[in-house]
This record gives C-alpha cells, structure tokens and sequence, in this order.
C-alpha cells in the first residue's frame, strides 16, 4: 500500500506539473489570440486610413490637373498678349512717324 501510495503520489505531482504547463500554454495561446485580434484592429483602421488618403490623393491629383490647364491656358494668354503687345508697339511707331512727317 504504501509503495502504491508513492506511485499515485508521484503520478498526482507529474499531473500536477502537466496540467501547470497546460495552463501557461492556454494562457500564451490566449495572449497570442488577442495581439492577434489587436494587430488585425489595427490593420483594419490603417486600411481605412489608407483608403481616406488614396481618396485624397486622387482629389489632390484632379485639383492639380485642374490647375495645370489653367496655368497652360495663362500660358497661351499671355503668349498671345505679348504678340498683341508687340503689334501695337510697331502701330504706336508707325503713327508717331507719321505724325512726325505732318
């Protein structure tokens, strides 16, 4: 009796240690779990984030073609300024010449 005492006592103390690192396994396993739950929130809200700023970028790149054609078309503007401009030099010339030879 008493060396099957021992024995069960032995078993019950190696049951103990199985089921201590059984619980610290569960727990990791847990703990895992929520980081994982955690980092996937996280990539969630960064995936919405990232999809406000492609939405913004997009209106930024449709802001900026705007105003691109609009600084082309200045552009042409003050092209065609500019050769009125020197047309009416040459006439401005012109008509001082010929108020000088009356």
């Amino acid at each position: 009796n008493e060396r099957t005492l021992q024995e069960l006592t032995a078993q019950l103390c190696a049951s103990k240690e199985e089921a201590s690192a059984l619980e610290k396994e569960v727990e990791a396993v847990l703990h895992a779990r929520r980081s994982m739950a955690e980092a996937t929130a996280q990539i969630e809200a960064l995936q919405q984030e990232n999809d406000v700023l492609q939405q913004d970028k997009g209106a930024l790149q449709q802001e900026k073609d705007a105003l691109q054609q609009r600084a082309d078309a200045l552009q042409q503007r003050s092209e065609v300024l500019q050769e009125e401009n020197g047309t009416l030099q040459k006439d401005k010339e012109l008509l001082r010449e010929r108020r000088d030879d009356l």
